[in-house]
């Protein structure tokens, strides 16, 4: 698998995301989608988890 695959099979754009981030009233909402469709995620191989992947700037560790 190319390292620009989605791992799940699908391409999603971000008119995707847009379009199904609308159907919501506030950011809460989204919020809690967002962390909803986190939890579904398979676990990240520990190998990812490295300084490379590492988004910077969130409250929790995130790769």
């Amino acid at each position: 698998m190319s390292i620009n695959a989605n791992p799940f099979g699908s391409d999603i754009t971000t008119d995707d995301i847009v379009d199904t981030l609308s159907f919501f009233d506030d950011w809460e909402e989204r919020y809690k989608y967002i962390i909803d469709l986190g939890k579904q995620l398979p676990a990240m191989n520990n190998e990812k988890k490295t300084e490379e992947f590492l988004l910077r700037g969130c409250q929790s560790q995130v790769w």
